[in-house]
């Protein structure tokens, strides 16, 4: 399936009827769309399974339509609620996976052909990453298009050029490319030309991408965290009936801060770029190089995590878990503002 977590596929989709499968949620991590990287974090992957489930039905009972199932309670699946440990596994119904065609030049340039996808009828996922930013945290992909002028002021409902951790008066709904090397922002026309969308179902995917950003933003409000930014990704049904897909509201799709401080997957990012940046810098030249087997063309590997960090993260997924949630499902954790504190003390020993 990917880096994070597999997928059982218990009946196959076909074009007029929707499968059945089951997300196996893994403790391993990615960063810089390395893939699997030498450490597993303990705990993420319950962690990732029991917050998406429970944003899910948050999403339920507000008539949002979804894949989800359920999560394993013991030999079956059901709600959250009935679970009595850490579920790991999530229950949910399937598309067609229906992929644009990479067409390789001599010189190594990759497009995309995406005739397959605009020719399929309905139930497949949607070759679109939606997502909404509630803020410009640094590093923001933005900062970078409104420079090269891929991305306008106006675009994002701005008269002023935007600063770093500027919140916005309101959320920006941006989109992105799924299925290509590397994502792409080519704006909304494009994405909409690609995935054979009309204008309804494009106005439908960011009514509801608005929703689903109201739903998780509410719940890491109540919680104390703020919900900086995220992605939600959908699905048609057969008869193309818009549908929330994969998994959200985790701290893999989410950009979530606690006092102002990164409680997310920028945590080894930034560790990775300080204490490897040989790597890092091989990554970024191999990815303008070649980008379809970019990866073969680095020679360093990551290191893994030192024992410190890594007991922070695994500490850190389990609590926002629990805070999120509102009930110990990992019990015996540290509070939130105490792991943070010992993230501090590792920043100041060992990333000066």
């Amino acid at each position: 399936m990917g880096s994070v977590k597999d997928l059982e596929v218990r009946r196959k989709p076909t074009e007029i009827m929707m499968g059945d499968g089951v997300f196996h949620f893994s403790d391993r991590y990615s960063v810089f769309d390395w893939g699997e990287m030498p450490d597993h974090i303990k705990n993420k992957g319950a962690a990732l399974c029991a917050m998406s489930a429970y944003f899910f039905e948050q999403l339920g009972k507000r008539d949002i339509v979804t894949h989800y199932r359920g999560v394993n309670t013991g030999d079956k699946y059901g709600p959250l609620d009935d679970t009595k440990e850490a579920p790991t596994k999530m229950r949910v119904g399937l598309a067609r996976v229906i992929k644009p065609t990479a067409v390789v030049a001599e010189d190594g340039e990759v497009t995309y052909d995406y005739t397959p996808v605009r020719d399929a009828p309905g139930n497949l996922v949607i070759p679109i990453e939606v997502i909404y930013r509630n803020s410009l945290p640094k590093g923001s992909s933005v900062f970078r298009r409104l420079k090269e002028g891929t991305l306008t002021l106006e675009e994002m409902g701005l008269s002023a050029m935007p600063v770093e951790g500027q919140r916005l008066s309101a959320p920006f709904v941006d989109g992105s490319t799924k299925y290509e090397e590397f994502d792409r922002y080519p704006g909304w026309m494009a994405l909409q030309y690609l995935a054979g969308l009309d204008n309804d179902e494009v106005r439908n995917l960011q009514a509801a991408v608005l929703k689903g950003n109201e739903v998780i933003t509410e719940g890491m409000s109540r919680a104390g965290f703020f919900n900086e930014d995220g992605k939600l990704e959908f699905v048609f049904t057969p008869t193309r009936t818009l549908m929330v897909g994969d998994t959200l509201g985790t701290l893999d799709e989410c950009r979530i801060t606690y006092n102002g401080v990164d409680v997310n997957k920028q945590i080894p990012r930034d560790w990775y770029a300080y204490s490897q940046p040989e790597w890092k810098n091989e990554i970024d030249v191999a990815k303008k190089v070649n980008k379809k087997d970019w990866k073969s063309r680095v020679t360093s590997q990551p290191e893994p995590l030192l024992p410190a960090l890594k007991n922070v993260m695994e500490a850190l997924y389990a609590s926002v878990a629990n805070r999120v949630l509102g009930r110990d499902l990992f019990p015996g954790v540290v509070p939130v503002d105490k792991i943070l504190a010992e993230y501090q003390r590792f920043r100041d020993a060992e990333m000066k």
